[in-house]
């Protein structure tokens, strides 16, 4: 009997365990998720093309993933050869840097004996709830052949878990594989250009209003952005993160209309000969009004 009791005690104890151990393999719920895709042409792509996403966990964990769809292995990624689970880690807490308010992120890869390899700090910056981050990765681990991309993303989780990512990417696989003679119908019309610059009238000498504005968006406060050059070019002075930047132009009768080039988005408004200015902003559907000063 007591070995029967003991016997019971010890499954028990061994299901307790598998239990907890499971408990803590799960990830911590995602705090921001950001994610892009690279993409490379020509022979070797398939290995090298790959869409990523990273999570920002609540715990202040990050876990990347990488899934090399042009492969077109669409199996689950629990399975998946092409799809590499947390193929960099690392930790993530609010910073400040260059007197800005960002995410720092610290990152790698593990190689196979487990050490760090491939380490990168990478600074995200906030901009209307959105960040925005050029991530470099290794083509082999430990390796110092690497490729750049841009990963962006917010609080929102577009990806709830890894075979999303997949689902997500399949068709872009298989687009892959369409015949070269599709690629110029997927392109716009070289016509359609101009039209979609709609730029302001040129300015005739010096612009009056050059200089350097001190612009907040809505309840955000970004300083010595907003710039207006002295032939009439409006631009988003680029700082560590190079996020905030915008190009655009400012007629004489200052009016302003530019563009959100990395973000996708457009602005207008309008400067007067007092230095003040304001307008209108729209990002990935977010909408903002803008006002400011120009600095003495």
């Amino acid at each position: 009997m007591k070995r029967s009791i003991t016997a019971l005690v010890l499954v028990l104890a061994l299901l307790l365990t598998a239990a907890f151990t499971a408990v803590a393999e799960e990830s911590a719920p995602i705090s921001i998720q950001l994610v892009g895709a690279y993409v490379e042409e020509g022979e070797g792509a398939s290995r090298v093309t790959a869409a990523f996403k990273l999570n920002l966990l609540e715990d202040g964990t990050v876990e990347a993933d990488r899934y090399r769809y042009l492969e077109g292995n669409v199996s689950d990624a629990a399975e998946n050869p092409t799809y590499d689970n947390k193929f960099m880690t690392g930790t993530w807490a609010n910073s400040e840097k260059d007197g800005i308010e960002c995410l720092k992120i610290d990152i790698a890869c593990t190689d196979e004996s487990g050490a760090q390899v491939n380490a990168q700090t990478l600074y995200a910056y906030d901009f209307m709830g959105d960040y925005s981050v050029d991530l470099s990765f290794p083509i082999v681990v430990g390796m110092q052949y690497q490729r750049q991309l841009t990963v962006e993303g917010s609080a929102e989780v577009k990806f709830a878990d890894d075979n999303a990512l997949i689902a997500a990417y399949k068709q872009e696989g298989a687009a892959a594989e369409a015949p070269a003679a599709e690629a110029p119908a997927a392109e716009a019309p070289a016509a359609e250009a101009p039209a979609a610059e709609a730029p302001a009238a040129p300015v005739e000498g010096e612009c009056a209003f050059a200089g350097e504005y001190d612009v907040s968006y809505g309840d955000a406060q970004y300083y010595e952005e907003f710039i207006i050059e002295a032939d009439g070019s409006v631009h988003g002075m680029v700082d560590a993160s190079g996020l905030t930047g915008f190009e655009g132009t400012v007629d004489a009768e200052g009016n302003i209309t530019a563009e959100f080039v990395r973000l996708g988005g457009t602005m207008s408004g309008t400067v007067d000969a007092e230095g003040n200015v304001q307008g209108h902003c729209e990002v990935r559907g977010r909408e903002s009004d803008f006002t400011g000063v120009k600095f003495d």
